[in-house]
């Protein structure tokens, strides 16, 4: 099954591919493009993990994907790391109904800021 949904997501844009020296791992990792998620103009990736080794994290990446596109990639990455995404991303996840305590959760004093900016700019309290 692992490989089916993994074949899915290949057929998707941000999935980028590189060999691997660990010999531990497989010889090629798919890492989800980050780019300019969770920093302005920075290149990024999250490693995708492998549906044997991290049943949990690859499942939930594949059914947020699937269900929500792009967005759900950015949303998987934010939780993953514990790292909330740049403003706009989190615009977006609050417009499409994606906000949740999770990503709540996330939030640091620092955070607070640009977060009420953003409410304030889509007219939320």
């Amino acid at each position: 099954m692992g490989q089916e949904a993994l074949a899915l997501l290949l057929t998707r844009d941000g999935l980028l591919y590189t060999l691997s020296k660990d010999s531990a791992k497989p010889n090629m990792v798919i890492h989800v493009n980050c780019n300019d998620t969770f920093y302005y103009a920075c290149a990024d990736s999250e490693e995708l993990p492998d549906p044997e080794w991290d049943h949990d994290g690859f499942w939930s990446f594949y059914d947020l994907v699937r269900e929500h596109g792009g967005i759900g990639a950015i949303k998987w990455a934010a939780l993953r790391r514990k790292q909330l995404p740049i403003g706009p991303h989190i615009k977006s996840l609050k417009e499409l109904g994606l906000w949740d305590e999770d990503l709540e959760s996330l939030i640091k004093d620092d955070d607070k800021f640009k977060l009420s900016a953003i409410d304030r700019e889509m007219g939320s309290k």
